[in-house]
């Protein structure tokens, strides 16, 4: 799976103007290799909006780079809303199990999107990557509220990973975050693996959903 990652801060008084914008990429959906995407606002900075992608493979999100994206920013003006935009992208690793049935439906059903934006030091990647899959994906899977995630890593070649989960309220992600996490953080050795770590909680918006 590719992962496109989309931040933008948006102008004071045009949120308004950016959310319906957004849900003009509905045409993404027709295109070929498109699973979802899903966004909203940042919980801790009212005018960031946060969009997350989800493609079958980096060919297919290029073809539509190509074909589709263009017409669609022409049409929307969406670039008029926005002082700032980053884009990055991530090569899919893990697939985190919860309590929906397949990403598509944590996307659909969410209300949360939790995002921790890693750098990790190097020669400490490889255990990284390895507790992920032998001590947090085994804890979400069990939180209550967890509904899908997916662990990527990015694509050129640095040490910065996503996690990216969908949740079903913010309460149970805030139960998760308080009552969980401390003791995951030392079990995993967090300290010795991460040069720095961004978190986010985005605020998902219903009319900017596009599935396939």
């Amino acid at each position: 799976m590719y992962i496109k990652w989309i931040v933008c801060q948006v102008k004071e008084g045009m949120k308004d103007a950016f959310s319906r914008a957004q849900e003009q990429w509905i045409s993404t959906g027709q295109a070929e290799g498109f699973i979802a995407q899903v966004g909203g606002w940042n919980v801790q900075s009212e005018n960031e909006a946060c969009i997350i992608a989800f493609w079958e493979s980096r060919g297919h999100a290029e073809r539509f780079m190509v074909s589709l994206h263009d017409r669609v920013v022409e049409e929307n003006r969406q670039s008029e809303t926005y002082h700032a935009i980053n884009v990055a992208y991530f090569d899919g690793l893990l697939e985190m199990e919860g309590q929906a049935a397949s990403l598509v439906e944590a996307v659909r059903t969410g209300e949360l999107l939790r995002i921790a934006d890693c750098e990790v030091h190097s020669g400490r990647t490889e255990h990284f990557e390895s507790v992920q899959q032998s001590v947090w994906l085994p804890a979400m899977q069990q939180a209550e509220g967890m509904l899908r995630g997916m662990f990527s890593k990015a694509e050129d070649g640095s040490n910065r990973y996503l996690v990216s989960t969908f949740w079903d309220t913010a309460v149970h992600h805030d139960h998760y975050q308080t009552e969980q996490v401390p003791l995951l953080r030392e079990r995993a050795s967090v300290t010795d693996d991460l040069h720095a770590i961004t978190g986010k909680q985005v605020r998902l918006v219903k009319s900017w959903n596009v599935l396939a």
